[in-house]
């Protein structure tokens, strides 16, 4: 599988560059990684290209920075983030000809365990999870009705930007909405809302403007592409 570029976020152009040796044209990744609840920087997560091994992983800094280079351009793939304490994550993502800047968030194994505590069944922190959320210039849309086909696992379950499910909710609370207990496989999301139009800002292509493909693993939490909803 080729790599990438965007991890679902807003694509901010720098430069591009070609590598010598082959001739053939590589970008550059670059982004912010955060907590999922206290939005601070954490530090130590290696990012890789999934399943590319001839593209060499790189370690955030202090201020949760990192820069991966040598992705090749104009190609689908995965972001593979992982640190001791939090859940491992991945960004299904599209490349263009432009270097870009993508943040990520993570989510604590303290907050999985509230997370799971809450839930019928409980979270397997060695199962697949898929999240997904929707927005409106910034803000959250509540209302947003969140869909996974083929229908599998267990959700969507909706939870505020605090992280606090409701588990009587029927749609979105404030933009989040999550799947659980997935077999691996790959998958299409889709958010719809009552009176606004959403669309992906990113991720893999799929059938209709309000829809994207994701793809679950087991011991991973997939991060769907932000929804844009006007």
């Amino acid at each position: 599988m080729g790599l990438i570029a965007l991890s679902g976020c807003r694509l901010f152009a720098t430069y591009e560059f070609v590598d010598t040796a082959t001739g053939a044209k590589n970008i550059e990744v670059s982004g912010e990684i955060v907590d999922f609840l206290t939005r601070v920087p954490i530090s130590g997560v290696e990012v890789c290209a999934l399943e590319r091994p001839d593209i060499a992983c790189v370690v955030a800094n202090a201020d949760g920075l990192y820069t991966l280079t040598g992705i090749p351009a104009n190609e689908a793939g995965i972001l593979e983030y992982t640190r001791s304490g939090y859940k491992s994550g991945l960004h299904f993502v599209v490349s263009g000809a432009e270097n870009v800047t993508t943040d990520y968030e993570m989510i604590d194994e303290i907050q999985l365990a509230l997370l799971s505590a809450v839930l019928d069944p409980p979270v397997d922190p060695d199962s697949a999870l898929v999240l997904s959320h929707a927005e409106s210039n910034g803000e959250g849309t509540p209302g947003t009705v969140a869909s996974l086909d083929p229908a599998s696992g267990n959700g969507p379950v909706y939870a505020s930007e605090e992280g606090i499910i409701d588990l009587d909710a029927t749609a979105v609370i404030d933009r989040i909405g999550i799947w659980y207990g997935l077999p691996d496989g790959d998958y299409t999301v889709t958010m719809v809302h009552p009176t606004l139009d959403c669309q992906p800002t990113g991720g893999w292509p799929a059938d209709g403007l309000s829809s994207h493909g994701t793809r679950a693993y087991q011991g991973y939490l997939s991060t769907a592409a932000p929804f844009e909803c006007q």
